[in-house]
């Protein structure tokens, strides 16, 4: 006589169901963590072969004699000229990610990697800084970015900061997202302890937002204020012997 299959009773289901859930608990943070690690490595190469390109379209004696001519006619000794992903990719020195415009993307954002905030705000315009050091003109590389919403930023990437008609080129010491930065430093500001802590660096917000009752992303006074803290407490000077 044939015995019945009886299949699977409810509380079997229920078991694999649950047994199935504790994986993904157990799994999914070290997926994160690999998958997180791997976009960083991603980036960094990234960074990596534009420093390269820039310093290459540096050398080359063209770029170098314009910039020894107004180097000659600086007191600055040090000389640094900003040039765009899109000068790199035309003069062959890098290849674009896109068949459409010339851009290099961020894999964390989808974008392209920073953006010329101040002097093209209509046009993304992804830079480098390729900076010409003391009176022999050696050369530095370095990948900007410009601190903006939206933005995910690396504890040793170099970040521009206007300073009146000029840039100031300062080098990050944590890593953060602008928008968690903006949201912590809000609610620091209404602690009592009025700090909050960046990748173990403690960061004093005082009363530098007080009276801030707007804080939408087109609020310059609080972008300001935002960036403000970011240099003076995230950041060292970056220069040609940093």
């Amino acid at each position: 006589m044939k015995k019945k299959n009886k299949g699977f009773t409810l509380v079997e289901i229920l078991a694999v169901i649950v047994v199935l859930g504790l994986i993904m608990i157990v799994a999914l943070p070290t997926y994160s963590s690999i998958y997180n690690s791997v976009k960083l490595s991603t980036y960094l190469n990234t960074v990596k072969t534009i420093r390269s390109a820039a310093l290459d379209y540096g050398s080359n004696s063209y770029v170098k004699d314009l910039a020894k001519e107004i180097h000659d006619k600086s007191s600055d000794k040090n000389w640094c000229k900003v040039v765009t992903h899109d000068d790199l990719i035309k003069a062959g020195y890098l290849k674009s990610d896109s068949d459409e415009v010339n851009k290099i993307t961020d894999v964390f954002t989808g974008a392209s990697m920073g953006y010329d905030k101040y002097f093209n705000a209509s046009k993304i315009t992804s830079t480098v800084s390729i900076c010409y050091c003391k009176d022999d003109l050696d050369i530095e590389a370095f990948v900007n970015k410009d601190l903006d919403y939206g933005q995910v930023y690396h504890a040793g990437e170099v970040i521009r900061v206007i300073d009146g008609t000029s840039y100031v080129f300062k080098t990050l010491n944590a890593s953060f997202i602008y928008d968690d930065f903006v949201n912590d430093a809000i609610k620091a500001s209404k602690s009592s302890s009025k700090e909050f802590t960046v990748s173990g660096i403690k960061v004093s917000v005082g009363t530098s937002l007080d009276g801030i009752t707007d804080y939408k992303k087109t609020n310059t006074t609080l972008v300001n204020i935002i960036n403000r803290l970011i240099v003076e407490n995230l950041t060292k000077d970056s220069t040609c012997n940093r």
